[in-house]
């Protein structure tokens, strides 16, 4: 009896089909039980601790305030509205921090802190130049997780041999180092390669060797540097600090060394939330350095962050004494005299930076601000014009000259020019870059492999609906919108009651009014889905 080819095809083919049907069924209902496990095990676990621990990742928004930053508001919110259970929120803010690296340090900070919760506001540091497409609708064979896996394994195997191909004379180089390192145990040999290790981002193995080399030798002060900057760079502050006062201790004390020393440990100490300490070691750096070209205007920023206007006041001064062209401290101690009420000093001094820095589209940008909150639109308007002619397009900047010339445009009465800078604006808010939106992901990712809820929040004044594009919702997220609540503040107070600049538009950093209202917000989302 004959067989057909098309006979044996024909069932080879069914049997093929049959073997993705069945993978599929149990990777679905993998996925399902996994997820599920994962959720009981923790509320097991929340169970038995009676406390929440909350972790705040993001960039400076979330980073700085000390006792005024959101994270501790949100703790203290949280704790005066419960009494059944304990919130702990650590605070994991590291500032000019992108998605990207806050991503690729949660493992650790999951680890290390054990968080029930995460809470989120990540993307304002991203590069804005590179955007992603509408999303488009899914292939039929995207829609299968077996498909996906196959993908996956393809990719690994083509990334490895991809990694084999690239492994050149650079990773030869390490291996010697690392031979020498072993073989020559010298704290000089350690730092060496620890320099390697970070020059291609090896963080974890750059500390290992430093280390090393603090332990082979406890006066080698540059490798404490170092040490230091690892830590910080994964904000770890209190290491940081014990390594940067070492640093200090030992670099010899007129050198340009103990003068960076200073400016680390004191920029560290205030990331930790201890201003007391980083206004000691600024000032202390004052004294041993007088010509020092940035601690004048440092401690002033200490202050401002305080809301201690009259104490930046005095150090913005000194700062532009040392070096009267520098254009960052016309617009710092401008913004002194605005918070001060004194609009039209503030004003003045501006253009004097103008006139130094002609150039300077930073400078027109804060002064056209200045003269609408004078409530002089027609002038703002011209300036702020010159800014954008200035901007060399440069997006971030460019938005936050559209906010205010639509602002400005809209109090003129000139509607038809403010509707068209909105509508840019809001341009730029809907077209996200492709890295930020895959560095977000990640980040959920991360956190359901770990039955770890998400709570990602949008910038004020920001429409929530455009992060839901970035993370479509799911059962382990939670959103939390921002833009009502501030709009409605800012109509009713003044934007300097809540931003203290505009460095993202129509938002700024905020004071500590504006950060209890994040935290306030934040509150009453996780405080809803407890009560579930």
């Amino acid at each position: 009896m004959k067989i057909s080819y098309l006979s044996i095809i024909g069932k080879v083919f069914l049997r093929v089909i049959l073997f993705f049907l069945i993978l599929e069924g149990l990777l679905r209902l993998g996925g399902a039980i996994f997820l599920w496990v994962q959720d009981y095990q923790n509320k097991i676990n929340l169970g038995k601790e009676n406390e929440y621990r909350i972790m705040c990742v993001g960039a400076s928004m979330t980073a700085l305030g000390g006792e005024d930053s959101y994270p501790k508001q949100l703790e203290k919110i949280l704790n005066s509205q419960q009494n059944d259970s304990k919130f702990s929120v650590i605070n994991k803010g590291i500032p000019s921090f992108t998605t990207g690296q806050i991503a690729s340090r949660l493992e650790n900070f999951l680890d290390e802190y054990k968080p029930h919760i995460v809470v989120s506001m990540v993307g304002i540091n991203d590069d804005p130049n590179a955007f992603v497409e509408k999303d488009k609708n899914l292939s039929f064979l995207d829609r299968f997780r077996s498909y996906e896996l196959a993908k996956r394994i393809w990719s690994k195997i083509t990334h490895r041999d991809k990694k084999e191909e690239q492994a050149g004379p650079l990773d030869q180089i390490i291996k010697k180092f690392e031979e020498q390192a072993n073989h020559k145990p010298k704290s000089t040999n350690f730092a060496q390669l620890a320099g390697l290790y970070r020059a291609t981002s090896q963080w974890e193995k750059e500390r290992e060797a430093l280390l090393k080399a603090v332990e082979l030798n406890p006066n080698n002060y540059e490798a404490f540097g170092y040490l230091g900057w690892n830590y910080k760079r994964f904000g770890q502050y209190k290491e940081a600090v014990t390594a940067f006062e070492k640093w200090v201790e030992l670099s010899p004390p007129t050198s340009e060394s103990r003068m960076l020393a200073y400016a680390n440990l004191a920029e560290c100490y205030k990331l930790w939330g201890n201003y007391k300490e980083s206004e000691r070691v600024y000032l202390e750096s004052i004294d041993h350095f007088p010509n020092h070209p940035g601690a004048f205007g440092c401690l002033g920023d200490l202050y401002l962050e305080q809301e201690r206007y009259d104490d930046a006041e005095k150090f913005y001064h000194k700062q532009l004494e040392v070096n009267p062209k520098a254009s960052l401290w016309y617009g710092k101690l401008a913004h002194c005299y605005r918070r001060n009420g004194r609009l039209e000093l503030a004003e003045r001094l501006l253009l004097q930076g103008i006139k130094l820095n002609p150039k300077e589209m930073d400078l027109y940008r804060k002064l056209g601000s200045c003269l609408i909150e004078d409530k002089k639109y027609e002038v703002a308007e011209g300036v702020l014009k010159k800014a954008l002619e200035l901007s060399s397009q440069d997006q971030q900047e460019e938005v936050k000259i559209y906010s205010l010339l639509s602002e400005s445009y809209e109090a003129q009465g000139k509607l038809p020019e403010a509707e068209k800078f909105k509508k840019l604006v809001k341009m730029s808010q809907e077209n996200f870059n492709t890295q930020t939106k895959d560095d977000y992901q990640r980040i959920r990712e991360t956190l359901t492999k770990r039955g770890i809820s998400l709570v990602a929040v949008q910038y004020p004044m920001r429409d929530v609906n455009l992060l839901k594009q970035i993370l479509p919702p799911s059962r382990n997220t939670r959103f939390v919108d921002n833009k009502e609540s501030f709009e409605e503040a800012v109509a009713s107070e003044g934007y300097y009651t809540y931003f203290v600049d505009r460095f993202g538009g129509e938002f700024g950093h905020c004071t500590p009014k504006g950060n209890n209202l994040i935290a306030s917000n934040i509150a009453n989302v996780i405080l809803a889905e407890i009560k579930k």
